[in-house]
């Protein structure tokens, strides 16, 4: 799963994004991967992603890669 970081994801889950909620630096989505409550899945955005970011919408279902370095953590969103 491709990230913006060179760690590999140490949690990987699938599920349907149930809510999206947008704003200037982030974007964070409800998703429901069956298993319990909602997951909120918070991505901070810079300009260039904030438009691949739109494509994402309610009843899509995606993988979600997290992983997180000594000073970063990174989240992928793709869509299946």
């Amino acid at each position: 799963m491709p990230t913006h970081s060179s760690h590999s994801p140490q949690i990987v889950f699938v599920g349907e994004i149930v809510s999206v909620s947008e704003s200037q630096t982030n974007v964070v989505y409800k998703v429901d991967d069956r298993t319990g409550p909602l997951v909120d899945v918070k991505k901070w955005l810079d300009d260039q992603e904030l438009e691949a970011e739109l494509n994402l919408r309610a009843d899509k279902l995606v993988r979600v890669g997290v992983c997180s370095g000594r000073r970063e953590e990174c989240v992928c969103v793709v869509c299946i």
